[in-house]
């Protein structure tokens, strides 16, 4: 599918607009929440969903134009299976912004803003194209408010949201980061990745500084990392945000981001332990809520939610595991990748198998939850006490040096190093 060969316009002497969001085939009636939302507050303009997986063709939307990522991207076939491969879903999906990004501007749109498809649009958008008139690149930060000890690893903007006026500084800008996203795309805090959106702290440096609106409007982009630092009202069914040291003024909630959710118990109508703890912590953030259960109920959510992530296996049906994308990109940059990785009869996969290293199933994350705090508890224990033994064996000075080596031997960076026959002779990668 190609864009629309006659650019639409948002009226007459007006630059040419659009929105667009980056989602799995799951996702679409997800997407179109955030679509019907814009419509309901009056954005006419054009409206894309970029879906990364499955075929589409026979699937139209109500709310926008449904463009598939592998014709809309220009990747080469062995280009789109390395992406495919090396990234997780959510490392995939941010890696292809930058470059949809590019493609939209080069078909002659002006003025491009990305949501993601869990954001939902409260008041009209508009205003953020006003910012444009002035300025190359709009973003939020994560919080506005510094009173806090963390630093964000996710990097200082949340790219749920960025918007770009066609410049010669913010294509300069797109080209940078497209060539990071290509091959650096990753979520890896040990390192110091997060997919996208790390490599924009560096954003300052390539739009002069009058040209990048960093918005402090506390009603845009909100979200559970920024809920602890404002306050919420509603009045006359329109809801109301302000930081929460009560000097500044209500603002309007302008567009919400209902991060990590459960879209699916909530298209249900069931508040997951997500919502339930959000909305027990954030006064007035209930409705909010409602709000996306009435969207979600009203959506084709469930028609698409049961369809699995396409480059979620390999040709065999046994799970990718996520360092086994890792392993992959390590074998790539060091030029050894296989050509179809995803191939159960390829060498990539026999070597895994020679090691050891498939696997049956693969855990939706990697995080102790409260049943497992007993197992990990006795673990703990008995690293401890081969830690102790190893200091007194060879000292603290000796053992400090090998916990700081293992940090880094140990990353699944470095697993590339145990395939036999592939990565053996690779450096172990120190960060």
């Amino acid at each position: 599918m190609t864009l629309p060969p006659s650019l639409p316009t948002t009226g007459t002497g007006t630059r040419a607009q659009c929105i667009f969001t980056i989602c799995t085939k799951s996702y679409i009636g997800l997407a179109e929440t955030l679509g019907a939302s814009l419509r309901d507050q009056g954005y006419a303009a054009e409206f894309f969903i970029v879906v990364v997986d499955h075929d589409t063709s026979d699937i139209t939307s109500a709310v926008g134009t449904l463009l598939p990522a592998h014709d809309l991207c220009g990747f080469t076939p062995q280009e789109w299976t390395a992406q495919t491969f090396k990234y997780d879903l959510v490392e995939f999906c941010t890696s292809l912004k930058a470059r949809v990004f590019l493609r939209l501007i080069d078909r002659g749109y002006e003025d491009v803003i990305y949501l993601d498809p869990d954001i939902l649009v409260f008041e009209e958008i508009s205003q953020v194209f006003d910012v444009l008139k002035t300025h190359d690149a709009v973003v939020t930060p994560h919080r506005i408010d510094i009173d806090h000890d963390i630093p964000s690893r996710g990097g200082l903007f949340n790219l749920g949201f960025f918007a770009i006026h066609n410049s010669p500084h913010t294509r300069r800008m797109l080209e940078w980061w497209d060539d990071r996203l290509t091959h650096h795309s990753i979520s890896d805090a040990a390192r110091g990745f997060f997919t996208d959106q790390k490599w924009m702290d560096n954003l300052p440096l390539m739009i002069p500084t009058h040209k990048l609106a960093v918005l402090d409007h506390p009603g845009m982009n909100l979200a559970p990392w920024n809920l602890h630092e404002r306050a919420l009202k509603h009045e006359d069914g329109r809801a109301f945000v302000r930081l929460g040291t009560g000097q500044d003024a209500w603002e309007p909630v302008v567009f919400v981001h209902y991060s990590a959710f459960n879209y699916s118990e909530l298209s249900r109508g069931v508040f997951g332990d997500k919502a339930k703890a959000v909305c027990a912590r954030t006064t007035g953030f209930e409705p909010l809520v409602d709000a996306l259960i009435e969207r979600l109920s009203k959506s084709r959510f469930a028609d698409f939610e049961g369809i699995g992530y396409e480059f979620a296996a390999y040709s065999d049906g046994l799970p990718i595991h996520p360092g086994h994308r890792r392993i992959y990109a390590r074998l790539e940059a060091a030029g050894q990748a296989p050509d179809n990785p995803f191939d159960a009869q390829g060498d990539f996969y026999k070597a895994l198998g020679a090691r050891r290293m498939l696997v049956r199933s693969v855990p939706k994350k990697y995080a102790a939850t409260a049943d497992d705090t007993g197992a990990v508890g006795r673990v703990v224990k008995v690293l401890d006490a081969a830690s102790r033994l190893a200091i007194r064996l060879f000292g603290y000075d000796r053992y400090y040096l090998l916990s700081r080596f293992l940090t880094r031997y140990l990353h699944p960076v470095n697993h590339a190093r145990l395939l036999k026959g592939k990565g053996e002779g690779l450096d172990v990668e120190y960060f």
